[in-house]
């Protein structure tokens, strides 16, 4: 099985231009079995090369944006050649061990509540003699000689922000054990790229082919109120308890699955 000898500092460089940092590191790689034209890519896949994006060891800021093995004259050892630089945009979507690259988008919708933002519905009372109240569609009666009591809910039309975020990031695992993770939808169930446990929703997935290998496209949709579904009791008109709270007369209901993102290998960057 192909193996790390050493690294070979003869074959390495290191250089700071006015496009940052570049270093080259060279590792000699033996034991590297299998047929001709599969050689070269084993010595380049042997454990403890550097995969493409992953980050230096010690220069912050520099990935591997590309590596190159070279068989010797001996022909039984290879030189495996690791290029560290800063990464472009595409370098870092393109990445199998990156992160992938976030594309963010905000769109507006308009959608009708009757809760306010604690949950509690929006109710108005009316006090004061029939002859002033000219409202409809409430439920009320005379709470005493001469004057009317109501008490009816508010449908307010509120305009709501939809997060999405796409990643991509090249990716040539089976898309079969995504489809698994997916299941009936999923959010995730722990903190993730600094948002809090079930705020994001996986809405999609989606694969391309590109010329060497798979492009693949998460799809996210951010709840700041997280994803469970809110059930509210409704006790008819007058509301009562008017201080609904969890447990008394609004409950929340886990209608997605729920699993740890950090799984999927991609962040929101």
């Amino acid at each position: 099985m192909a193996r790390i000898e050493s690294e070979d500092l003869l074959n390495s460089s290191y250089s700071i231009t006015a496009d940052g940092v570049r270093h080259v590191r060279a590792f000699l790689v033996v034991d590297v079995d299998g047929p001709p034209h599969a050689r070269l890519r084993r010595a380049a896949e042997a454990p403890g090369i550097p995969r493409r994006g992953d980050p230096h060891p010690d220069v912050p800021g520099i990935s591997v944006i590309g590596v190159d093995p070279e068989v010797t004259t001996s022909g039984e050892q290879f030189i495996v050649r690791c290029e560290y630089a800063v990464p472009t945009e595409d370098e870092s979507a393109t990445s199998e061990s990156g992160v992938g690259e976030t594309e963010w988008t905000v769109t507006v919708v308009s959608e009708q509540t009757q809760l306010d933002i604690d949950g509690t519905p929006m109710v108005v009372r009316y006090n004061g003699r029939p002859s002033f109240f000219t409202g409809s569609g409430l439920a009320g009666g005379l709470s005493a000689p001469g004057f009317y009591s109501a008490v009816n809910i508010v449908t307010a039309e509120v305009d709501r922000p939809i997060v999405r975020a796409t990643v991509r990031k090249r990716d040539n695992e089976s898309i079969r054990r995504l489809i698994t993770f997916m299941g009936r939808g999923v959010i995730n169930d722990t903190e993730w790229s600094g948002f809090a446990p079930r705020t994001w929703l996986l809405a999609g997935v989606r694969r391309q082919r590109t010329g060497d290998g798979f492009m693949r496209y998460y799809d996210f949709l951010y709840n700041p109120d997280d994803w469970r579904w809110t059930g509210v009791i409704r006790l008819g008109q007058p509301f009562s308890p008017l201080d609904q709270t969890l447990g008394n007369g609004i409950e929340r209901f886990r209608v997605y699955n729920e699993r740890d993102f950090n799984e999927l290998g991609v962040r929101l960057t």
